[in-house]
């Protein structure tokens, strides 16, 4: 269950960067924190991030006071919570407000 980080990236990263849409790779530690393991060129683009900043983050660990991103945040890991509980796949979407415009 466990992976480190960015061990195993280099065979996923451009696999991920072929896919046109957002796609965030996800570790479930032991401890069942959540780790990102990387990103593609298309989430970095649309959520204005970069593969660098993610790699080896934890979901849990958020540096803003921005509530509204926080409860995002709280949301995607009850999301992946379930998804890990049920052992299915587990679908959710949520409205970002980028600089730019609202996205989904």
């Amino acid at each position: 269950m466990k992976r480190s980080g960015v061990q195993g990236t280099s065979d996923i990263k451009p696999l991920i960067d072929s896919i046109a849409v957002p796609v965030m790779v996800i570790d479930v530690e032991e401890d069942r924190r959540y780790r990102h393991r990387c990103v593609n060129t298309a989430a970095e683009s649309y959520y204005s991030i970069t593969n660098q900043d993610y790699a080896c983050s934890y979901l849990d660990v958020l540096e803003t006071n921005d509530q509204t991103r926080l409860l995002q945040r709280r949301r995607a890991i009850a999301a992946y919570n379930r998804c890990v509980e049920r052992g299915e796949k587990v679908e959710f979407q949520f409205h970002y407000r980028m600089p730019n415009g609202e996205r989904t």
